[in-house]
């Protein structure tokens, strides 16, 4: 096993792989904790988020990719039922989604602040 600072170790049980956070705040995030943050309480809702931001083969998640679900969920908050998890890849790739969101006045890095807060003071207690 190889000791790196701000990464992920490979560590291997039973012939299986698994994905360890070296340092607890390192900007890795488990995807329970994830879940639990964005306040997703069906595993079913997180996995089929997962699967349509191409992010299913990992075990944890960087600050990065929790803006991209957050961004996902309040997508599709805006016209639910019309809105699709599709059509936010498309427009993702189009660079569409800031437009959308400021012309509804969301903000995202402002939301994602909020919850990086709350994440580093419940890791204090």
């Amino acid at each position: 096993m190889t000791v790196a600072r701000h990464v992920t170790v490979a560590r291997y049980r039973g012939g299986r792989t698994l994905n360890v956070p070296v340092i607890k705040d390192s900007g890795v995030l488990s995807i329970r904790e994830s879940s639990r943050l964005l306040r997703i309480k069906s595993p079913h809702t997180i996995n089929s988020y997962l699967k349509h931001l191409d992010l299913t083969d990992r075990d944890f998640l960087s600050w990065d990719e929790l803006k991209e679900i957050l961004s996902l969920r309040e997508f599709l908050g805006l016209n639910p039922g019309q809105n699709s998890k599709a059509m936010f890849v498309l427009l993702r790739s189009r660079n569409q989604l800031a437009t959308i969101f400021n012309e509804n006045h969301i903000n995202i890095e402002e939301k994602l602040e909020r919850i990086k807060d709350d994440y580093y003071k419940q890791q204090r207690r």
